[in-house]
């Protein structure tokens, strides 16, 4: 397999790590680094990262670092025929420690631009969809250019309450509801493709990047000795070197949060009348969209049934009158469509998390879909060819991801959830 000039699939080149400072000084910073890192997160809006610098030629006082300075970065895996360049903003230093008399370490942590453009507004819309406001803001209140925008449903008046720009994305996100389905999972976030507003159920809808498999070590098989680092054509067929469940499952929470069966009680204010709806979570599964088929706490599975109305979120909201003080019209809120079900949705979606690590790729982005199979876990007389771990292994969707970028290596550490089964337990 061609591997231009890559010894395994760990190697990267990095071609830029540039200080910047605010009067135009450029500084690299290459021969110093110790070890950058970039993340990538569906829950959060722009990209962030870090960078761990050895110094010895006294830059924070000779570029001067004082917070306002830039950091532009650019690395390349030959193997996958990509680049990567972006210019971040400075905006903290910490762990600064002398290791020698002529040696500090110290921490410089960056973020996009956008965080910084922070100005507060208001405005109003009128009879528009929720993605189309989004897109207007991110346009001309951050300059962002959004990759994908994907529609939402309803005509809607809004008046932005004096919000910067992003609480503003984020305020108008959570009361987008989705044209295809029932649910209300809307996005705003960044990753190496740039910006997106995109709802959960599509993002879960994409095939999978990669097919990644991992291996458990029989109870009782003695340790052998650390292997090479796996070649390019290894890490197409093996994928993750390790693995970790931080979340399988938390019934208890999920109930706590609604997730069972949530009441919503709304009241017009001008009819003083009080209308309730009600979230039933096998029927909310049912017409949304998921990573895999089958629900994992539907009745099928014959254990002890949670009644949606045993444990309920119940909230009091003023209900619109819009119709009744103009007429038929752009409704400007639609609660009962989008306040139960946006967490009742991720609360399904986080239940259970894995995170990975596996050699570096831009392939692995926050927003992607990755199949993950895990063998049963046996003793020493299991056979050779395990099963597969049924519970386990499936479609997950790919919501953070730490780039770690050494001299001489590039490792991905990534986090997966999943709300649904590949198949049923037998």
């Amino acid at each position: 397999m061609e591997t231009d000039g890559l010894a395994n699939s760990y190697d990267f080149e990095l071609n830029e790590c540039n200080l910047i400072s605010g009067n135009g000084r450029k500084l690299d910073v290459r021969g110093i680094l110790f070890e950058l890192n970039i993340f990538e997160d569906i829950y959060n809006n722009v990209l962030t990262g870090n960078i761990m610098l050895s110094d010895s030629n006294n830059i924070i006082n000779k570029l001067p670092l004082a917070g306002y300075e830039t950091i532009s970065i650019s690395f390349t895996k030959p193997s996958h025929k990509l680049t990567y360049k972006k210019t971040y903003r400075i905006y903290k230093m910490s762990d600064r420690a002398k290791e020698s008399d002529t040696n500090e370490n110290y921490i410089l942590y960056f973020c996009g631009e956008h965080m910084f453009k922070s100005e507060m507004f208001s405005k109003s819309y009128s009879g528009k969809k929720i993605s189309d406001m989004v897109n207007d803001i991110a346009v001309k209140r951050l300059g962002a250019v959004v990759k994908t925008v994907e529609p939402t449903a309803g005509i809607y008046d809004i008046i932005i309450p004096y919000l910067s720009p992003l609480k503003a994305i984020n305020w108008l996100s959570r009361r987008a509801v989705s044209p295809l389905s029932a649910g209300s999972t809307y996005l705003f976030f960044e990753n190496f493709d740039g910006f997106n507003f995109s709802s959960l159920e599509t993002l879960v809808q994409k095939g999978p990047v990669r097919k990644l498999h991992a291996t458990v070590k029989k109870i009782g098989e003695p340790l052998e000795a650390p292997k090479a680092k796996p070649s390019l054509a290894q890490e197409q067929s093996d994928g993750g070197e390790n693995y970790k469940f931080s979340n399988s499952f938390d019934i208890l929470n999920l109930m706590s949060n609604g997730y069972a069966g949530s009441t919503l009680l709304t009241i017009n204010p001008l009819t003083q009348v009080i209308e309730e709806t009600v979230l039933e979570a096998n029927s909310f599964f049912d017409t949304t969209k998921h990573l895999n088929k089958v629900n994992p706490h539907s009745s099928t599975f014959n254990g002890p049934s949670i009644s949606p109305r045993s444990v309920q979120l119940v909230e009091l909201s003023t209900k619109d009158c819009d119709k009744i003080t103009y007429g038929p019209g752009p409704k400007p809120n639609d609660i009962e469509k989008w306040f139960l079900q946006r967490p009742m949705f991720l609360g399904g979606l986080n239940m259970q998390r894995l995170s990975l690590t596996v050699p570096g790729s831009m392939e692995y982005k926050a927003g992607a879909v990755v199949e993950f199979t895990a063998p049963e876990v046996s003793l020493n007389d299991a056979p050779v060819k395990k099963s597969e771990d049924v519970l386990n292994s499936g479609n997950y969707l790919i919501t953070a991801v730490r780039h770690i970028m050494k001299r001489d290596s590039h490792v991905c550490v990534i986090e997966l959830v999943k709300d649904s089964l590949k198949k049923k337990p037998e």
